[in-house]
């Protein structure tokens, strides 16, 4: 199976901005976890998408290297993150909920026809909203702490 795994702050996401810093080490991180967790099974070919202006990462030794895809600031997003569906069997995409980055990036897998190995976009547009998370899941017979927005406490 190939698995296209795509972390978007080092994946490209912000291909036309600066990254923080610290938000690379984050992303990094959870990228090279997944990494690590993948590489070891066996049928599992990876495919990567990297910003080109952050140094290139090793598979650890005994690993296989994933496949590179490295995005620089001249090509267009969405035509890259939309090509590189193409040639995979699943896709992992790890990305902020807020404004809507990560349920997009599900919606653009489920249009691809594509494994999704993440929760459809309807659950991360519900989650990722937290009020209308507790309002859901009390509206469901689920106990909720009582919680209100700040204004209007």
């Amino acid at each position: 199976m190939k698995i296209l795994l795509f972390e978007y702050i080092t994946g490209g996401g912000l291909i036309r901005e600066s990254i923080p810093r610290s938000l690379a080490r984050e992303g990094n991180c959870m990228l090279q976890a997944l990494l690590a967790d993948l590489a070891g099974i066996d049928g599992i070919h990876l495919t990567v998408m990297q910003d080109a202006r952050l140094v290139s990462r090793r598979a650890e030794p005994g690993q296989p290297d994933p496949e590179w895809i490295r995005i620089v600031p001249e090509h267009e997003f969405d035509v890259i993150w939309k090509a590189a569906m193409l040639n995979v069997d699943a896709v992992w995409p790890i990305a902020p909920e807020t404004g809507g980055v990560l349920e997009k990036l599900c919606r653009d897998v489920r249009e691809s026809g594509k494994i999704l190995l993440n929760s459809p976009a309807e659950a991360i547009a519900l989650t990722a909203a937290k009020l209308e998370t507790l309002r859901h899941l009390k509206q469901h017979g689920i106990n909720v702490v009582p919680t209100a927005r700040l204004e209007d406490f």
